[in-house]
């Protein structure tokens, strides 16, 4: 739920930088169609890619970190995008993702030796 909310904060967010509203959909009363959880396309990509070691290692991190580490990594946002979003000054954003990425790191450094993705006695 909280990955949909801020996906809709941000799509609204880049709306509003494009230029002036002329409508919302809330003034339309139009519904906007949803499909189960299962089906959407992003879910099954993440789900097939993501496995339970990778999940956990996120959920470890401290949610202002891991806020500021998916929107950087996984939505391409800028830091100042990130910063507008969280509220926070773009020196908050900078030192969470960097805080974030620290602890994955150390979180998935058995799992990266045991897949091969990192040889032991190196870390980069």
């Amino acid at each position: 739920m909280l990955r949909i909310v801020t996906n809709l904060y941000i799509n609204k967010y880049r709306q509003r930088q494009r230029g002036p509203q002329l409508g919302s959909l809330d003034e339309e009363g139009v519904i906007e169609p949803m499909s189960a959880e299962s089906e959407i396309p992003d879910r099954i990509l993440f789900d097939e890619a993501v496995g339970a070691e990778i999940e956990e290692a996120l959920s470890k991190v401290p949610e202002d970190f891991r806020m500021a580490v998916m929107l950087s990594d996984l939505e391409g946002l800028s830091y100042q995008e990130i910063a507008d979003i969280t509220q926070v000054p773009i020196g908050t954003v900078r030192s969470r993702i960097a805080r974030g990425r620290s602890i994955l790191r150390k979180a998935l450094e058995g799992y990266a030796k045991r897949e091969g993705y990192l040889k032991d006695g190196v870390i980069e």
